[in-house]
C-alpha cells in the first residue's frame, strides 16, 4: 500500500512539474502571441476562410465529406505534403462555398478522401466542371483501409 502510494505521489509531483514548465512557456511567450478567429456560416465556409487564409492559389486540394472526421484526420499529412488545401464536400454534391474555392485557387488536381459512399461520383462531376483535370480517390473498406500514407503519390 505504501509503495503504491508512493507511486502515486510521484506521479502528481511529475505532472505538475510538467504542467509548471508548460504554463512557464506559455506566460514567457504570451506577449508575442496574436490568435486570430477565423469562421464561416458553417464549416464548410469555415475551410474556405483556412485556406484563404494560407493559400493565395494552389494546383492540389484535398477534399473530405464534411460530415467524415476520421476521413479529414487521415488526409492531412497528405495536404501537408502538398501543401494543399482541405476543403469539404457534402455526401452527394459540393457546397458554392467550395466551389468557389476551387476556381480561386485554380486547382487541377484534387485528393478525394473516402469511398464513393462517402463523396459520390456526382462530386467527381462536379470537380470535372470547375476544371479539375486529376482526381484522385483515397480509400479503402473502412477507416483503418483509409490510411492515406500508402498511397501517398
Amino acid at each position: 500500500m505504501k509503495k503504491k502510494r508512493n507511486s502515486i505521489i510521484a506521479i502528481v509531483l511529475a505532472l505538475t512539474f510538467i504542467g509548471e514548465v508548460y504554463l512557464s512557456y506559455i506566460s514567457s511567450n504570451a506577449t508575442n502571441t496574436v490568435i486570430k478567429k477565423l469562421s464561416g456560416s458553417d464549416r464548410y465556409a469555415t475551410t474556405v476562410e483556412l485556406s484563404k487564409k494560407q493559400f493565395s492559389s494552389s494546383s492540389v486540394a484535398c477534399i473530405v465529406n464534411g460530415s467524415a472526421l476520421p476521413d479529414g484526420l487521415t488526409i492531412t499529412p497528405l495536404a501537408t505534403y502538398y501543401k494543399a488545401p482541405i476543403l469539404l464536400s457534402q455526401s452527394n454534391s459540393l457546397p458554392q462555398s467550395t466551389k468557389d474555392e476551387l476556381k480561386r485557387l485554380k486547382v487541377t488536381k484534387v485528393f478525394i478522401g473516402g469511398s464513393n459512399d462517402v463523396v459520390s461520383e456526382n462530386v467527381v462531376k462536379e470537380l470535372k466542371t470547375l476544371g479539375v483535370q486529376e482526381v484522385i480517390r483515397l480509400g479503402g473498406a473502412d477507416r483503418y483501409g483509409r490510411s492515406y500514407a500508402s498511397e501517398l503519390r
